[in-house]
């Protein structure tokens, strides 16, 4: 994530920063507003621009925070350590430090109603997040399955809706600081799941 707008150096910041500024600003009303009380002017306040040099990047307040919301999503990979095990455990791990220590955690609380009514950016952060989140889950899942570790005909849709839905239930009820208190979490759910989906011996 860019360096916030309020330890930048004084002074306007170069038109090559200003497209920067200008999303972290945005991300920072998002998180303390919402999307109703956020302004075009509160952001241009806030990253030190006027309105108009907004509006010649984006249409209206809502584009600008769609776009915001979806370029902080920190790039995920799928890991292929060989063992279905230790991949869900990276991989899980990654998504709940997305959801707890980075800008995209400050941001999801103030997301997750957007999400269920099915707005625009709910929509947006649904297809730029979520759905590609999933979809890595869905990859582990079937490259276990090719390897034999997991059973045949599991449904690997409910496992990747159950391993995910645990992670976002458990930083929606304990907070993001838990993981401190809670450091075997991703391990403990993994384990619990593939007990359930083991292959059986031959």
């Amino acid at each position: 994530m860019n360096q916030a707008a309020g330890s930048r150096k004084p002074g306007r910041p170069r038109d090559s920063e200003l497209h920067d500024v200008i999303i972290h600003a945005a991300l920072e009303t998002f998180v303390e507003e919402g999307l109703d009380a956020a302004s075009v002017e509160g952001i241009a306040a806030r990253a030190g621009v006027g309105k108009a040099t907004i509006y010649r990047r984006w249409h209206s307040k809502e584009d600008l925070i769609s776009d915001a919301i979806c370029r902080c999503a920190e790039s995920v990979t799928t890991p292929d350590t060989g063992s279905t095990r230790d991949d869900l455990i990276a991989l899980m791990s990654m998504l709940r430090s997305d959801m707890s220590c980075s800008m995209g955690g400050q941001i999801f609380p103030r997301l997750v109603g957007e999400v269920w009514d099915r707005t625009p950016l709910g929509e947006a952060f649904a297809q730029a997040v979520i759905r590609p989140r999933r979809q890595l889950i869905l990859e582990v899942l079937a490259r276990g399955a090719a390897r034999g570790e997991l059973r045949e005909g599991f449904d690997a849709e409910l496992v990747a809706d159950a391993l995910s839905g645990a992670v976002i239930i458990h930083r929606m009820v304990a907070g993001p600081e838990d993981s401190v208190g809670r450091p075997k979490l991703i391990e403990n759910l993994i384990d619990l799941i593939l007990e359930g989906l083991a292959a059986p011996p031959n």
